[in-house]
């Protein structure tokens, strides 16, 4: 197995194709995502992070919706999809970007 376990949540990939980063300078959430490829379709997604739980939990969440998928479909993915899967009904805006970090950090830097 390519991974490395962190912690219950968090992980590594090992030598992975892609790292993206992103620190949120108004909260402190940091994050850094890295991917690994078979061609274009991802297939395996870790990441490292500190931060708040809404920001660690979408950056979590996130990996069941990306395994399998074509790197050029991050693009794709919906501020809507990630929050319906985050399952929290009402953020503030200042909670919302920490909930889209993750899927906006992909979007942007990949």
């Amino acid at each position: 197995m390519d991974l490395v376990r962190e912690s219950a949540v968090q992980r590594k990939v090992r030598k992975p194709d892609i790292v993206v980063e992103d620190f949120n300078s108004l909260c402190g959430d940091k994050l850094l995502i890295s991917i690994k490829l078979d061609g274009d379709e991802i297939t395996q997604y870790g990441f490292e992070g500190s931060g708040c739980l809404i920001s660690q939990a979408s950056a979590y969440l996130l990996k069941e919706k990306i395994i399998g998928m074509k790197l050029s479909d991050l693009k794709n993915i919906s501020d809507d999809e990630v929050l319906a899967e985050l399952g929290i009904p009402k953020l503030t805006p200042s909670r919302m970007k920490c909930a889209l970090m993750a899927v906006k950090t992909l979007r942007e830097k990949i």
